[in-house]
């Protein structure tokens, strides 16, 4: 191919090759940019609405999901709750640091606790106050413990009560001067915080969440989720978690929503529950978050109709009618020449419903201003391109003949500096150019990259190769991990665990011991011990054999496990020895639970040898005890059952 100098190509080529395409491609790229916007406009506008939809209902779910799973674990510390308050009732067993509760009568008739240590209590004037409503009184100051660990650790809880049948308030925190607030006289069964509880309204007896009432405590308009608590098949009372409604509003209701969004919540009645300052706007409504008492709460009180979206006749509130009553899980509609769009979902929990509302306009909003920003740019644009084509044309005149006797020196000199560098090789060949000037400097920048490329190879391997080593080494590293902490796991285990039975070895009955005692002598609490020997155990050995024994001791083990309470600890001491720590009772509390114990063994038919006996040695917590003086009184007490005859229970 002939060369030519590169002087003589950009003069004769200049106008052929520049002014018009420039020109061609400038019209080009206008009408490709509005072209383009028009196009990305209109999809985006489609998928925009889409998205909103997809991302309004994917936050409800969201939102509903996390508001299911907070009444679900207030209504699990309500049955928590339940659990423990029909076992105090079963028992009536009173923690000694809570029987220093003081009470009076109050000049109204009521009786109430005056010492402000734990929750409050009220009792009716017109229940009369016997010896049985002054225990009742005194054990139920067992349940301020974890009263005060629910509300002190839950913020969204405000308050933890329990309301019996003969009109007793126990409610944490403290209500100071409470024959005040609630008058003299308050009838439980007048309130939906205790008749929706009833045998009634709650026959399978579980958590149940009220409606939006007005708290008679003096905690303005609240929602609550309570539990009967029976005894015997008796209606005792009902325990309950409130939850203000502005508590709600502020923990769940108050998230800041893309496309300025509004979230609110309804009962299955229709009934606003709880919703902020924006649906109160859409609404024409004030929400009921607090309360002016001036006189006393006598009975349930109810949000005002027209918080009822099923009778309130604003346009908003029709609409929404329609979704709640139609079932349905999305509502379009306008309003003032407006257009939204609502959506509901389910909270599972308590039957309520979450709504989101969502302005069409304002999902819009950032579509209508990039419109509005892409046709000023192109309007821009053609402006100055009619300006740059006109200077560009002038410019390339005047300055064609300088360019070209100036291009060709530097590139000269360039191409001569490359034939000293061979770095880099790349895989192409030499380009078909009819300049002499470039078609030497890429010979000679030819071969500095096939040098470059081919040390850049081996550089590349040795660090894939160094990579993969440090990534198998890695692994290695994990699976060892993963497999001592699996062993680790498995040492815990035996470590606190009688292989035989299943139940606690002796080692971690010492270390429960340690804690109770720790624990009593801070808190001033009492707990109690058994020591249980099955009687002629040898005899069982020496006429069948080990293997029945072993057979004898693991029924023998499930059967103080199966019939021991769920805060007690149960754990073999050794052979045919087991050990008992029982938990907030006095001798007889613990005397009952083991006459049990020792009633349910006799009567049990054991495997081959069918029936066989045990003797308890009972003990309780003194001042100043450690493991080897509570252990010893209970082996001693152990002895004497032994010595009087087995099959019986006795106390040191």
């Amino acid at each position: 191919m002939q060369h030519k100098e590169l002087k003589t190509i950009l003069s004769n080529n200049f106008v052929k090759f520049s002014l018009l395409p420039i020109f061609i491609i400038e019209v080009a790229l206008l009408v490709l940019y509005f072209a383009t916007n028009s196009l990305i406009l209109e999809k985006n506008t489609t998928i925009l609405l889409e998205n909103s939809k997809i991302y309004s209902n994917t936050i409800l779910k969201n939102e509903a999901n996390t508001i299911n799973q907070t009444l679900s674990n207030i209504s699990k510390l309500a049955t928590i709750l339940q659990k423990e308050h029909a076992n105090l009732f079963k028992y009536k067993t009173l923690n000694i640091n809570r029987s220093l509760a003081q009470f009076n009568i109050a000049e109204n008739g009521v009786f109430y606790k005056t010492n402000k240590d734990g929750s409050s209590l009220y009792y009716s004037s017109k229940t009369p106050i016997g010896q049985e409503e002054k225990n009742k009184a005194i054990f139920t100051e067992n349940m301020d413990l974890t009263f005060k660990s629910i509300v002190d650790t839950n913020p969204m809880i405000t308050a933890a009560y329990f309301n019996s049948y003969d009109n007793m308030n126990r409610l944490y925190p403290y209500i100071d001067k409470v024959y005040e607030q609630y008058g003299k006289h308050i009838h439980m069964e007048d309130y939906n915080f205790y008749y929706l509880a009833d045998k009634k309204h709650n026959p399978d007896k579980k958590p149940v969440w009220t409606g939006a009432y007005l708290d008679p405590a003096g905690k303005g308009w609240m929602l609550s989720c309570i539990v009967p608590i029976y005894n015997n098949g008796f209606l005792e009372g009902v325990s309950g978690l409130d939850i203000t409604i502005d508590t709600f509003v502020k923990n769940m209701l108050n998230t800041k929503l893309h496309y300025d969004a509004k979230i609110f919540m309804v009962d299955k009645e229709g009934m606003i529950l709880a919703m902020p300052k924006s649906i109160e706007e859409l609404l024409n409504l004030k929400e009921l978050k607090s309360h002016s008492y001036s006189n006393a709460i006598t009975q349930t009180v109810n949000k005002p109709k027209k918080f009822n979206l099923f009778k309130n006749k604003n346009p908003f509130a029709i609409q929404l009618k329609k979704l709640l009553q139609n079932n349905i899980n999305t509502v379009n509609f306008d309003i003032k020449e407006k257009k939204y769009v609502a959506l509901q979902q389910t909270v599972p929990t308590a039957d309520w419903k979450l709504i989101i509302l969502v302005e069409r306009n304002k999902v819009f909003s950032s579509i209508t201003k990039l419109k509005n920003i892409a046709n000023k740019i192109g309007y821009f644009a053609i402006l100055f391109l009619i300006i740059f084509s006109f200077l560009l044309l002038y410019y390339l005149l005047k300055q064609s003949s300088k360019v070209s006797k100036t291009i060709v020196g530097p590139i000269l000199n360039l191409a001569t500096q490359t034939k000293h560098i061979e770095t880099l090789n790349l895989d192409s060949n030499l380009l078909d150019t009819e300049i002499s000037e470039i078609h030497q400097l890429n010979t000679n920048f030819l071969r500095m990259a096939s040098e470059l490329n081919k040390k850049s190879k081996k550089i590349i391997a040795k660090e894939l190769a160094l990579l993969k080593s440090n990534e198998t080494l890695e692994l290695k590293v994990k699976e060892r991990t993963i497999q001592i902490e699996e062993k680790n796991k498995q040492l815990k285990v035996l470590a606190q665990t009688d292989y035989l039975t299943g139940l606690y070895n002796r080692a971690k009955i010492n270390e429960v011991l340690n804690y109770e005692l720790k624990y009593s002598k801070r808190y001033h609490t009492i707990f109690g011990v058994m020591m249980i020997d099955i009687d002629l155990f040898k005899q069982i050995n020496d006429n069948y054999g080990h293997q029945l024994g072993d057979t004898v001791l693991c029924e023998f083990a499930n059967l103080l496990k199966e019939n021991s309470r769920e805060t007690d600890t149960v754990g073999r001491w050794g052979g045919e020895e087991f050990f008992i720590i029982v938990e907030n009772v006095d001798k007889d509390a613990i005397l009952k639970l083991a006459e049990i114990l020792r009633v349910v063994i006799s009567n049990y038919a054991f495997s081959i040898i069918k029936y066989k006996t045990a003797s308890f040695g009972v003990s309780i917590y003194q001042s100043n005890d450690d493991i080897n003086t509570i252990v010893s009184r209970a082996d001693a007490a152990l002895y004497k059952a032994k010595k009087h005859g087995k099959n019986r229970v006795e106390f040191l």
